[in-house]
């Protein structure tokens, strides 16, 4: 677990996460050009994981704006991984500690990346 994802879990108040959630887009966003395509296929590479936490923190952060920007920001990172990401989203996305909003935007997500026939 990173020091951010276990920052994050001690962290109970949605609020409280928006100062976390800038920091790690501010560290994705300054190794961006240096992550290499190997190192963001391995399944436990720290660029990959920086960019989940980074996702998660801003869903526990509540604010559409945090969530939309990591999305955006995954979805450009890592595109291979947003199906199973936004489907394990709404999953987590249905306990009672998240408002209707943060639902709404993670099942709009999955829908983007779900192939419907």
């Amino acid at each position: 677990m990173s020091p951010q994802a276990r920052r994050a879990n001690a962290v109970h108040e949605p609020v409280k996460l928006v100062p976390l959630c800038l920091l790690a887009r501010e560290m994705i966003v300054h190794v961006s050009a240096q992550a290499s395509d190997n190192l963001s296929r391995a399944a436990d590479s720290p660029w990959r994981i920086l960019n989940f936490n980074y996702a998660i923190i801003a869903t526990r952060s509540q604010e559409p704006e945090l969530m939309n920007a990591a999305y955006d920001l995954l979805e450009r990172n890592l595109p291979g991984d947003c199906s199973a990401f936004f489907e394990e989203g709404v999953r987590q996305a249905e306990k009672k500690v998240y408002d209707p909003h943060v639902r709404e935007i993670v099942r709009q997500r999955l829908a983007k990346w779900t192939v419907r026939h």
